[in-house]
C-alpha cells in the first residue's frame, strides 16, 4: 500500500455514477501521476453498479485514497462534497469517463507556484468513442500566459470558464469565498463555477498543452434527450448573469458575452427537441421549437448581440438542424453556413425560419 501523505499538494475529486467501465482508466490515470503527493476523493454518488466497489477496492490499496459513499443528488452536490473533504493547498476534478496525462499535476503544479497563480488552467483533447480526437484549445492564445483580472477580457471568459476539469484551485481561494457547484442545474454548472473563481482569482495561469483527456460518451447526461432542456438553459443563464453580478467589474461587457452563449445554448436546446429519443411528433416538435424561439430573453439576446456572433466551432450546420422543421426550404439551401452570417447573422437565421411557421 502507498503511505499516506499527510500535507498533500493537490486534491482530485471525482464524482462517480454509475461508471464502472470506464472508472479504473480513469483512477489509474491519477494514481499513476509523476507527482506522487496527491489526495484522490472519490465521491460515489449512489451508484447501482459496481462503482461504489471499484471505489472501495482503491481506498484499500492505496492510503492516498478516500471514498465517499452518498445518496444519488447530482454531479454538484457530489463534487461540492468533495470539496470540503480535500486537504490539498490545490484542489481539481475529474470526471469518472476521462483520463489525464502522466504528468498532468506536476506540469500544472509548477505553474501554480512559479506564478502563485489561484486557478491554472490546460488544454484538453476530446476523444470520440471511435478512436477520432479533437483540440480543445483557446484559439485566440498562442502561447502560456498569466492573465490577471483586467486582461481576462470579455471575448476570453466564455473560453476559460468551461470545464472544471481543466483547471486546478487554490483551495483556499475556493473555500475563503464559498465558491460551490449550483445545486439542481443540469447545465453549465461547471460555467458558472469558473466565472466566480476566475472572477476572484488574483490571477489565471494558462497553459498551452493538451494534458485532460475527456471521453465523449453518449450514454452521458449531457447528450441524452431531456424534455426540460431549455428550462435548464435559462435556468444556467439565470446563474451566469448573477455570478458574472458578483465577481467581475465590467459588467456590461461580460454579460453580453454570456446572453450570446444564450443564443448557443437556444440552438442546442432546438436540437434537443429532435433527438432520436424525442416522444414528440412533427406537430409537437414544431410548437416546442416556438416556444423557444418566442422566448423574450431570447429575442432579447437576438436584438442586441444576433448580427454579431461569428462563424464559429460553435455554429455549424448540424447545430440548426432543428431549424429545418421550421423552414425545410430555407435550410436545405445552406450548403455554407457562412451564408447566414453575410445576410443579418444567427438572427436571420431565426427571422427567415420562423417567418414559415403558420
Amino acid at each position: 500500500m502507498e503511505e499516506t501523505v499527510k500535507t498533500p499538494r493537490i486534491s482530485i475529486i471525482v464524482p462517480v455514477y454509475n461508471g464502472e467501465e470506464f472508472l479504473a482508466k480513469s483512477v489509474d490515470s491519477i494514481l499513476a501521476q509523476t507527482m506522487r503527493d496527491l489526495e484522490l476523493i472519490l465521491v460515489d454518488d449512489g451508484s447501482l453498479d459496481q462503482s461504489g466497489a471499484i471505489c472501495d477496492g482503491y481506498a484499500k490499496a492505496d492510503s492516498r485514497v478516500k471514498v465517499i459513499h452518498k445518496k444519488n443528488q447530482g454531479v454538484s452536490v457530489a463534487r461540492n462534497m468533495g470539496i470540503t473533504q480535500a486537504c490539498g493547498t490545490y484542489l481539481g476534478f475529474v470526471d469518472a469517463d476521462d483520463w489525464i496525462a502522466g504528468d498532468m499535476l506536476a506540469q500544472m503544479l509548477e505553474q501554480a507556484y512559479k506564478t502563485d497563480a489561484d486557478v491554472v488552467m490546460c488544454d484538453a483533447w476530446t476523444v470520440f468513442a471511435d478512436g477520432r480526437q479533437e483540440p480543445d484549445t483557446i484559439a485566440q492564445l498562442n502561447t502560456d500566459c498569466i492573465l490577471d483580472h483586467k486582461a481576462l477580457k470579455a471575448d476570453l471568459l466564455p473560453d476559460f470558464a468551461g470545464s472544471a476539469c481543466r483547471c486546478i484551485y487554490r483551495t483556499d481561494l475556493i473555500r475563503n469565498r464559498g465558491i460551490c457547484f449550483p445545486k439542481g442545474q443540469k447545465f453549465s454548472e461547471d460555467r458558472v463555477f469558473n466565472i466566480y473563481a476566475m472572477g476572484y482569482a488574483n490571477q489565471v495561469c494558462y497553459l498551452k498543452k493538451p494534458l485532460y483527456m475527456r471521453f465523449v460518451n453518449m450514454e452521458s447526461c449531457v447528450h441524452r434527450f431531456h424534455p426540460d432542456y431549455f428550462a435548464h438553459a435559462l435556468l444556467a443563464a439565470e446563474s451566469t448573469e448573477k455570478a458574472v453580478a458578483e465577481a467581475w467589474e465590467d459588467r456590461e461587457d461580460y454579460q453580453k458575452a454570456y446572453l450570446k452563449h444564450l443564443i448557443y445554448a437556444s440552438l442546442a436546446a432546438i436540437d434537443n427537441v429532435k433527438h432520436p429519443d424525442s416522444p414528440y411528433s412533427r406537430k409537437e416538435c414544431l410548437c416546442q421549437i416556438r416556444q423557444i424561439c418566442d422566448n423574450s430573453r431570447l429575442q432579447e439576446a437576438l436584438r442586441r448581440y444576433g448580427t454579431q456572433i461569428p462563424r464559429t466551432k460553435q455554429i455549424q450546420k448540424r447545430q440548426v438542424m432543428g431549424l429545418y422543421y421550421l423552414n425545410p426550404d430555407f435550410y436545405q439551401k445552406i450548403d455554407n453556413i457562412q451564408e447566414v452570417f453575410d445576410n443579418g447573422g444567427i438572427r436571420g437565421l431565426f427571422r427567415k425560419c420562423i417567418s414559415k411557421i403558420k
